[in-house]
């Protein structure tokens, strides 16, 4: 496809994909590439944002990435794929956000690309097939292992900061559903920060997120130290649930 001074040129082949009664790919313009569009009538329309732009310009190769989608719950996912960069993207286009998808190899405990290859909505199931193997596995929302290696759930907030002037942090509080642990377990919510914008982290510090039926329970940490430029990041292992909502952090400026 192509538009207007060749705008929305298609930058991989496999990219394409149909969703939503329109298209989804990875393209460019006459003045460079690494833009995911989406067509709207006759003329692409930029999806991508500049951060996501920003990332797959460090890509050494994008001519390879391919794409699936599939829609889940009331929400359409275009899975993108980056197979020499070892990532996954996907954008949600009932939010209009990007998130990345992993996959934590337990060789080496890093995080790569996710294992679906493709995608089939057969029988009233979603089938993926893993790039390595050609095994074909379900999506399921209730589940939270990829074929018994564990799934990481991670969040990250922006850098907070206030006009360069020092913040203590009493307390951080993360609204989440508590109480969905196995009866006798107590999962863990994983914490560390950033003071320096996401260049270094601090310690690991984690909090009980209940067994089954420990509804009411809150998941606190503080106090948490001083930082001009703060980042939070949190993250789940646990073979649990994770519904998170929001997270409020009582702060105070420093003189």
């Amino acid at each position: 496809m192509s538009g207007k001074q060749g705008e929305g040129l298609v930058a991989a082949p496999a990219s394409v994909v149909a969703m939503d009664n329109t298209l989804y790919w990875l393209g460019g313009n006459a003045n460079g590439q690494g833009i995911v569009f989406k067509a709207q009538g006759y003329t692409p329309a930029r999806i991508s944002n500049h951060a996501m732009e920003a990332e797959i310009a460090g890509y050494s190769d994008i001519s390879d990435a391919l794409a699936f989608c599939f829609q889940m719950e009331g929400h359409s996912f275009y899975v993108l794929t980056f197979p020499t960069a070892d990532k996954t993207w996907v954008f949600d286009a009932s939010t209009g956000q990007w998130f990345r998808w992993s996959w934590r190899d337990p060789a080496t405990n890093t995080d790569r690309r996710f294992r679906a290859n493709c995608h089939m909505f057969f029988g009233g199931a979603h089938l993926v097939g893993d790039f390595q193997t050609g095994e074909v596995y379900e999506l399921l929302m209730d589940t939270y292992t990829d074929d018994t290696d564990p799934i990481v759930f991670m969040r990250r907030s922006q850098t907070i900061s206030n006009e360069e002037e020092l913040v203590f942090f009493e307390q951080m509080i993360v609204d989440m559903e508590t109480g969905v642990g196995a009866v006798g377990t107590n999962p863990q919510l994983m914490l560390r920060y950033s003071n320096d914008g996401g260049h270094t982290w601090s310690q690991v510090k984690t909090k009980g997120i209940g067994a089954a039926g420990e509804y009411g329970r809150r998941v606190k940490f503080g106090p948490t130290g001083a930082g001009r430029y703060r980042v939070w990041e949190i993250s789940i292992t646990d073979a649990v649930k994770r519904a998170v909502f929001g997270a409020y952090v009582n702060m105070t400026k420093g003189e």
